[in-house]
């Protein structure tokens, strides 16, 4: 199949250089009869010549524009890129058009009759200078068109990623485990302390509120992030006692920024999930900020809780939502001693700005 297809991308090529040089030389010979007042007999030599020329040129500046396109010290201005382009494309128009032309003279010319002449290369080098611009033309608007379809493609890839992200933190939220688990850590304490309880239950309420009424959001005030982060480490705290310790050390400067929604979730589930808790084995989860700029949640690795369906998914979902919201991704350290990520805080206005760019 592949080899199919290269050679139809080479009957194409060899088409187009045909129909290409007949027209550069049918224009070329009519610029003479017109302007020049010199009519021109047609020659096959210069004809074969004119189609050769066409499909060298071509090759060339492909190969000259892919060449400085790709040069790193070219790539941060696109100005000095096009310049530089123009330049070197209209000098080797003239140096291949030029020696063309020398080869055909000195290959063809008969002792009476010179078949080219100065205004033959002058009018070639001008009608070849525009082929050229054409071809460079063409080629930009080529890229320019599939670079615009592939991002319309990245942007709709991101946006699937984004809602199968969040579906994936709310299936973990609203899944049997996580309920059986809360169910459980109530009927144990509903004897002990039926305040308690009451308090435990309005805390599953508010958090299966919360994850309702946010699930179609792509960002969340950081304040209600963490009140929601709280009640979750309080059903935590419940269901494994001492063994989970939460602290949360942000600014309430810092309060107005945002942060996907169930960010906090996900990243005390992975925490849990990597982590085996008990009277020896205490998770320190905290919350802090640094630089301003991003949140930093740490916790302490304790002994490994392997489990087989461990496949990193939440976290690669959380990645894919920064890079779809604002073009960053998230930091994660793993230096056997704590586990460490950092996510950014996102101003509004700017997210709003980039949104709309798009």
């Amino acid at each position: 199949m592949e080899t199919i297809r290269k050679q139809n991308i080479i009957l194409l090529k060899v088409l187009f250089y045909l129909v290409a040089g007949s027209l550069l030389y049918i224009t070329i010979n009519f610029i003479f009869q017109i302007y020049y007042d010199y009519p021109k007999e047609y020659s096959l030599s210069q004809h074969i010549g004119t189609i050769v020329s066409t499909a060298i040129l071509t090759e060339g500046l492909f190969f000259i524009n892919s060449y400085i396109k790709n040069r790193e010290n070219f790539s941060k201005s696109n100005l000095h890129r096009i310049l530089v382009q123009v330049s070197v494309d209209i000098i080797f128009v003239l140096i291949l058009v030029s020696a063309s032309g020398i080869f055909l003279m000195l290959a063809f010319a008969s002792d009476d009759k010179v078949i080219i002449t100065f205004f033959d290369l002058l009018t070639t080098n001008l009608v070849a200078i525009c082929y050229s611009f054409i071809v460079v033309l063409a080629v930009s608007l080529y890229e320019t068109n599939k670079n615009l379809r592939n991002s319309l493609i990245k942007m709709e890839r991101f946006k699937k990623e984004n809602a199968e992200a969040k579906f994936h933190s709310l299936k973990k939220q609203l899944s049997p485990h996580f309920l059986f688990n809360t169910l459980n850590t109530l009927y144990n304490i509903i004897d002990k302390d039926k305040e308690l309880a009451k308090d435990y239950l309005l805390k599953i309420a508010d958090i299966y509120r919360y994850v309702l009424e946010n699930e179609n959001n792509e960002l969340i005030e950081l304040k209600k992030e963490l009140d929601f982060a709280r009640d979750y480490a309080f059903l935590i705290g419940k269901r494994f006692g001492d063994a989970f310790e939460f602290n949360v050390n942000v600014p309430e400067k810092l309060m107005d920024k945002h942060i996907p929604p169930l960010t906090m979730q996900i990243l005390a589930e992975n925490a849990l999930k990597h982590n085996k808790l008990d009277l020896h084995n205490k998770l320190m989860f905290s919350v802090s900020v640094a630089n301003n700029n991003e949140l930093v949640i740490k916790n302490n690795i304790t002994a490994k809780n392997v489990q087989k369906n461990a496949t990193g998914v939440g976290l690669q979902n959380l990645n894919n939502r920064y890079r779809y919201l604002i073009n960053k991704e998230i930091s994660i350290m793993n230096n056997d001693t704590e586990f460490v990520v950092k996510v950014p805080l996102i101003d509004v206005e700017n997210y709003e700005s980039i949104n709309h760019r798009r």
